[in-house]
Order: C-alpha cells, then structure tokens, then sequence
C-alpha cells in the first residue's frame, strides 16, 4: 500500500485505511462543487435571460405547471448519487471497524489532562508503559480504549483514524501505520480547562525495533516519570504555586488542615489513600477545585505508589528522624 499524498485539505495519510477515506472525503467534495458550479451557472443564465428589457412592460410568465422529465432527473440522478455514497462510506466504517486477527494490542487510558499507553509484545508479559504510542511499521495495531474521568476522544489525523473514550466503557480501534516516523495524536473531545495540552506523538518503527523498545522499558516508571505522565497538569513542584492541586514542593511531611477542619501529616498511608481515594479527606480550599480522578491498581501500581511517594520525599525538607520538627514551609 502506498501513501495518500498530502494534499491542501489532507495531511499525508499514513495508514492502511487513509486512501479509502480520502478518496471517499475528495469523490464528496468534488461532487459538491460540480453541483455548485452547475447551479451557480444555471442562476446567472436565468438572471440575465429572464432580466425585464428596458421598455418591456411587466405581464405573466408562461403558466408551466411542471416538466416531468426535469423532476425525474433532478429526483433519481442525487437518489443514486446519495446511495452511491452511502454504500461507499459504509464499507468503509466496516472496514475501520473490522479488527483483523492477530493484531497487535496496546491498551490506552486517557485521563485529565494525559495519555497512558501500555504495549505489551505479543501477550509476553512484558508490558511497557508511555504516555506517547509505539507501534511497529506495517503491522495491525488494535487499541482498547477506556478513560477514568469524562469523555475524551483519541485522533490521529495522519492515520485518518478517530474514536470516543467513554468513562465505565471500553471502545476500541484498528489501523496500519505503513511508513516510519513520528505522528501527532490530539484528544479532540472537549475534557476540561487544559485540553488543549492533551497531546502525544505516535512513534512507528521497524517491528525488532519496536519490540526491544517494549523489553527496554518494561519497567516500572520512576516517580519523576509518574508526575510528569498523570500528575504534573495539577500539581506543581513550585513552592506556593498550588493554584489547582496542593503543590508538591515540601509537601510530604507538611501537616495540612483538611476541609472538615481535622489536621493530618502528610505521609505514606495518607499519599496511599488520596491516590485510591482521593476525595475522601480533601485539604482545606480545594474543595470546589477536586477534580482528580481515582487511581486503581489497574492504572497505578502499587510499586508505582512507592516510586512516587519517593519522589515526593526527594522534593521535601522533611526527615524522619526529624519527625517532632516542622518541615520548612
């Protein structure tokens, strides 16, 4: 298969599905301007044939009640033409959503404002995760779609491939990618204040490539890693920069006051249970502004928990052994 040339309407089609479709997109288009340039023609003709002579004086138009050859053909030409169409982009929703065997599946969470992906070779066991998608070149990918908060909407406008994300719903989706390269994917479902940094790139590369990339980091993230991937749209590392989420600037360790007026230090077991549970005990102030989205063990796991909470410390001036003073503020 070769690529769908980029065009003034269309970026470079990149996948096996993008010729079908832009084809169907141009075969419409083209369409509607012959009909537009016959219709346009046909009006001037009128406005000038039909224009009041000087000196003519005004009477009745001929009474025509109708031509029926006319009727016919203005009536069955678009009927097969609407047809025509129909069929043509049926089979191609088909087609879009008609997974071949053996594809090879990546699992997608969308979250506000992130991607996750998990690839995993062939059901090895080797599972990576990245907040950008790796996929090998000329192979079927078939992704399973899932969001743990509002609706979101994954697009890959080279791939001419685009699909909802529904909370307490799995949806899925195909494509090929027949060129190596670098690729844009967007959520196009308005999910909130900072939708519009809700982007990641598709890499595609040869299939060994691809597959000792996934045994590369089939490991678990570093905390860094973590906050940058599902924490950093809320939470800040800036000191008193806490317009969203409380920052995490010499957080742990800190007592906060929460919002049904109690304290709590800011340790493991409490980490551990905002991440599980985060509206339980909800600090002071962010009551109206907690918006975060639970955190399974299906999403984060429990060693990831444990890399963040070191993060967490690495970011703090608290020490343990330190316990009875108050961390800096």
């Amino acid at each position: 298969m070769e690529l769908s040339p980029k065009t003034w309407f269309m970026p470079v089609g990149a996948s096996s599905i993008a010729g079908e479709v832009d084809w169907l997109f141009y075969f419409i288009t083209w369409m509607s301007v012959a009909f537009f340039v016959i219709v346009t023609a046909c009006t001037v003709y009128f406005l000038f044939k039909y224009k009041r002579k000087p000196g003519e004086k005004p009477g009745l138009t001929i009474p025509l009640h109708h031509n029926t050859v006319l009727e016919i053909v203005w009536t069955v030409i678009p009927t097969i033409l609407v047809f025509f169409i129909f069929i043509w982009g049926f089979r191609s929703f088909m087609g879009l959503f008609v997974i071949p065997a053996g594809a090879e599946e990546v699992r997608v969470q969308a979250a506000q404002w992130s991607w996750t992906f998990r690839h995993n070779v062939g059901g090895s066991g080797n599972e990576s995760k990245s907040n950008n998608l790796h996929v090998p070149a000329g192979r079927p990918i078939k992704l399973h779609l899932s969001s743990s908060d509002v609706l979101h909407s994954l697009f890959i406008p080279d791939f001419r491939v685009k699909m909802d994300l529904v909370p307490n719903r799995t949806t899925s989706l195909w494509f090929t990618a027949l060129e190596e390269g670098e690729y844009d994917l967007y959520c196009t479902e308005y999910c909130g204040e900072k939708h519009s940094r809700m982007l990641a790139r598709v890499y595609v590369m040869p299939e060994e490539e691809y597959k000792q990339w996934v045994w590369d980091n089939a490991k678990v993230a570093t905390g860094k890693e973590i906050y940058d991937t599902k924490c950093s749209a809320c939470h800040s590392l800036e000191a008193g920069n806490s317009e969203m989420a409380p920052t995490w600037h010499n957080l742990y360790g800190r007592t906060e006051t929460l919002s049904d007026g109690t304290t709590i230090e800011v340790l493991d077991d409490y980490i551990w249970e905002s991440i599980r549970y985060p509206h339980l005990k909800i600090v002071d102030g962010f009551e109206a502004r907690a918006r975060m989205a639970p955190f399974p063990k299906q999403s984060l796991s429990d060693e990831e928990v444990e890399n963040i909470i070191g993060f967490m410390k690495g970011l703090s001036d608290y020490k343990a052994d330190e316990a009875s003073e108050d961390p800096k503020p």
